[in-house]
This record gives structure tokens, sequence and C-alpha cells, in this order.
């Protein structure tokens, strides 16, 4: 085991972006910057500084906080207040794509339209951690910031093998492509991380956090019955008004996958935490009952090493209906 101790990455540590400041959730607009006297009619969007950037540092960065006006501003300064102060004609609603890999949310993303390209600072680090992608794949190219020579390069592809079974499913089903990695690189005392993130043309590239750090060296092994854990930290009326009923029904079941394919099939539970889906448990061959399909969340999956290539999964629903 290591531990990766973060680098805060913020406007300091991002060196380069081709994502414009004034975007957010894919698409650019005249959206600018919040101003105190400047008039805004009902859902309107501004950009505004972080809170603590603004009362001191109000003409330098980028704003990045978005806000949606909640009511009629006319361009008073009395009426037109910061928008962190004034909740009553302000609502934060997110971060700009160009900065939303950067803030500590997984549901916000960096996002760009077939391919994006980042450079960030990683002096003193030997990490890139990556979570919540969405893209065909990566190349990372090291470079030392005092030389400019490349240290260390790769592309690595993030989709899985298509194993449709079908036609249909081959051409047109959503393509199964891994959400997280972790890539290790050379440590230099000057150097700069370049990203580049591709997928099919047309389609939105997706990064919901990247962030940089420096490991300790090994501290452990782990022995046999190592278990990672999936969890939902949401709550059934988190995102949703629902509520159980009272024949919600709870299942829990073990399954034994191989390692080839442990990794994609927690993927795929992992795309639906946090959501409601209909899970159904029957053995088709032998026996099929209502029992045994439901509504429900995702409580947990539980993966526990057994033995060689043979990985025992526990698996937990939380019925809502």
């Amino acid at each position: 085991m290591r531990i990766i101790n973060l680098k805060d990455t913020n406007s300091d540590t991002v060196i380069a972006s081709d994502i414009d400041w004034n975007y957010y959730l894919g698409t650019g607009t005249v959206w600018t910057a919040w101003s105190s006297d400047t008039s805004y009619a009902v859902g309107v969007i501004a950009f505004a500084y972080e809170y603590a950037e603004y009362v001191s540092e109000s003409t330098s960065g980028e704003p990045h906080a978005v806000f949606k006006a909640l009511a009629v501003i006319d361009g008073s300064a009395t009426d037109n207040k910061n928008p962190w102060v004034d909740s009553s004609r302000w609502e934060h609603i997110g971060t700009s794509d160009k900065w939303a890999a950067y803030d500590d949310l997984l549901s916000t993303y960096s996002q760009r339209v077939t391919s994006h390209t980042v450079t960030i600072d990683s002096a003193g680090c030997n990490y890139a951690i990556l979570t919540g992608l969405d893209a065909n794949s990566v190349t990372f190219t090291l470079r030392s910031t005092y030389l400019g020579t490349i240290k260390k390069t790769e592309t690595i592809n993030l989709t899985y093998p298509q194993t449709s079974s079908t036609w249909w499913a081959y051409f047109f089903e959503p393509k199964k492509r891994i959400r997280q990695l972790v890539w290790e690189f050379p440590t230099y005392s000057g150097s700069a991380l370049t990203a580049v993130f591709t997928t099919d043309t047309g389609e939105m590239v997706k990064v919901g956090s990247f962030k940089v750090g420096c490991a300790s060296d090994r501290i452990f092994g782990a022995q046999k019955g190592l278990t990672s854990k999936l969890r939902d930290y949401t709550t059934k009326g988190t995102f949703y008004a629902i509520s159980a009923g009272p024949n919600a029904r709870d299942i829990d079941f073990t399954c034994y996958l191989t390692k080839d394919n442990v990794d994609q099939i927690e993927d795929l539970f992992s795309a639906q935490i946090g959501r409601i889906a209909a899970y159904d448990c029957n053995d088709e061959q032998e026996s099929r009952t209502g029992s045994l399909a439901v509504l429900a969340i995702i409580n947990n999956f539980t993966r526990i090493f057994e033995y060689k290539d043979i990985i025992k999964c526990n698996v937990s629903l939380t019925g809502v209906t």
C-alpha cells in the first residue's frame, strides 16, 4: 500500500487549458463575470470569483463559481450584491467547465467536445489520479519545466474490449469505459504534466476529478482476503423524492467473477451509484419469481480476493418501492 498526498490544484497549478473560463455544461455563451452595476433577468447565469478571492483579489484570476439569477436584478449597487452573500437573488449551481475537474466534487465535470487538453504543474509529484472519466483514451506527457524535454509519455486506452453477443449491441450499445485511472511518473523539482483526452467525433469528453500528488514508499502489502468496497453514501431522499414503501425489498447476493472481468462489472455498478434502477436477480434457467425483481439503489459492491484469478463479490441492493 502507498499513501498519495494530493497537491492542491488551483489557478496557480493549472498552466493551460483548451476550455474557456466562461463555459458551463459543455457550452459557451455570452455569460460573463458578475458585476455589481449590471442588470440581470431571471435565469441568467453569471460567473463569480470564489468568495475569499472576491473579497481580497477581485481583479485577479478567473471567476469559476457559477450562479443563476432567481429574481430580476437591477444594476444598482444596493440591489445587485455579491452572489455569495445574496442567496435570495442568486443560486450557486456549479463550477465552470474549466475548473470543474479541480474542485472537490465528482458530480462536476471539465468537459469539451471530441477532445480536451490540459497542462498542470506537477513539480514534486509522481502520481496522477483521475476519476469520473468519460473518454476513449488519454495521453500523458511529462516535461521538464527547466529544459523543456519530455521525460515520459504514454497513451492509455480507456475502452473495454467489445464483448457484445449481437451485431446490434456491438454497433449501437454505449461503449464500456474505464472510469478511474492512476498513472505513475518520475518526480522532478520542476515539471509540467499534459493530459490529452479524446473520444468519438461530436461526443463530449468528461473529467470529474484530476489530481496530482506525491506517494510515499510502499508501507505494507495486503494478505489474502483484502476487501475492496464500492458504497453508496447518498440516501433515497438526497436526489429523488422517493421513500421506501411498506414492502420494499433489499437483495444481497454473492457471485464469483474472474479477475479479467471484475473491474468492468464493478464499473457497471458504479455507473448506477446514486440512481434508481431496476434489477432482475432471477435465475432464468431454473425459476423466476416476482420478488427477485426490484426497483432499487446500490447499497454496496464488495469484492473479496479469494484465490488466484477468482474474485468473490457481494452485492447489496436497497429497494425503494
